[in-house]
C-alpha cells in the first residue's frame, strides 16, 4: 500500500512538471524560464502531494489514520500560504515598477506613436523582474508573429496585479482604437505618480502587513504543537484517542479556513 502511494506521488510530480511546459512558447524563444507561475491546477497538485507524503510519513510514525490526515494538512497549510505571500510580493514588485514603465513609455511615444516601438525602447531600458521580463516576453510574441492586441491580453492574463491588468487593458483598447499614446501615457503617469506619493507618506505596505498576520498565526500554531508534542497527557489525548483525534481535525480545519478566508479577503 505504501508502494502505491509512492508511485502515485511520483505520477503527479511528473503531471505538474509536464502540465506546466509551454512546448510552443519555448520553441519560440517566448518563456523567460526564469519566471514560472503555478496555474491553479498546479497548485491543486502539488498540495495534494505534499498532503500525501506527509500522510504516509505521519501514519508510520503515530499509527493513526485520523490524526496523521489532521497534521498532514498543516504542511498543505504552509505552502498555501507561502505561495500567497510570493504572489503579494511579486505584485508589490509590479506595482512599484508602473509608474517607471509608464514615464519609458510616455518619453517614446512622443517622439514616435508607435506601440511597438515604444515597447522596444521600454525594454531596452533593461527593467528589473518581474516587469521587465514580463516586457521583453510581450516583445518576443510580437515578433514573433503574434498581433499587438492578442500579446498584451496574454500580458494581461499572466498580471498579476490589478493596477497592472487596468494599464495594460488601457494601452490594449488604445492599439485597437488608435489614437495620441502619448496622451495616453502620461495622463496615466501622473495618476500613478500621484498613488505612489500615498503609499510613501502613509508607509502603506500589503506585503509586510500580510506577513506579519501569517507570523503571529503560525506562531499560535506552533505553539499548540509545541504543546501537544511536550505535554504527556495532551499528546496521548489529541494523537491516541478517538475524540481528541476529532478535536485535532476540527482545529486544523478551522486553522485552514481562516487562512483562507483572510487570504480571499485581502485580495
Amino acid at each position: 500500500m505504501i508502494y502505491f502511494f509512492i508511485y502515485l506521488v511520483l505520477f503527479m510530480a511528473g503531471y505538474i512538471i509536464f502540465y506546466n511546459i509551454k512546448i510552443r512558447e519555448r520553441i519560440l524563444g517566448w518563456k523567460n524560464l526564469k519566471r514560472v507561475r503555478l496555474g491553479k491546477k498546479g497548485v491543486v497538485i502539488l498540495n495534494l502531494m505534499i498532503f500525501l507524503i506527509s500522510f504516509i510519513l505521519l501514519y508510520i510514525l503515530l499509527k493513526s489514520v485520523v490524526a496523521a490526515a489532521a497534521v498532514a494538512l498543516l504542511p498543505v497549510i504552509g505552502v498555501y500560504s507561502l505561495i500567497d505571500i510570493i504572489d503579494k510580493y511579486w505584485e508589490d514588485r509590479e506595482m512599484k515598477q508602473i509608474t517607471f514603465f509608464l514615464m519609458t513609455m510616455a518619453k517614446w511615444a512622443s517622439v514616435k506613436n508607435d506601440l511597438v516601438y515604444c515597447l522596444k525602447k521600454a525594454d531596452e531600458t533593461r527593467m528589473k523582474k518581474p516587469l521587465g521580463a514580463m516586457v521583453n516576453t510581450t516583445l518576443g510574441r510580437i515578433y514573433g508573429g503574434m498581433a499587438p492586441t492578442a500579446a498584451f491580453g496574454i500580458l494581461e492574463k499572466e498580471s498579476r496585479s490589478e493596477d497592472l491588468r487596468y494599464l495594460v487593458k488601457n494601452i490594449r483598447f488604445a492599439a485597437e482604437k488608435g489614437g495620441s499614446l502619448r496622451n495616453l501615457f502620461k495622463g496615466m503617469e501622473e495618476q500613478y505618480f500621484k498613488i505612489d506619493e500615498e503609499f510613501f507618506k502613509r508607509r502603506i505596505s500589503t506585503l509586510r502587513d500580510r506577513m506579519a498576520v501569517y507570523f503571529t498565526i503560525f506562531a499560535v500554531a506552533g505553539t499548540g504543537i509545541w504543546y501537544i508534542g511536550n505535554n504527556p497527557i495532551a499528546r496521548t489525548f489529541y494523537l491516541s484517542s478517538f475524540k481528541g483525534n476529532l478535536m485535532l481535525v476540527l482545529f486544523v480545519l478551522v486553522f485552514g479556513a481562516g487562512i483562507m478566508v483572510m487570504t480571499k479577503g485581502q485580495k
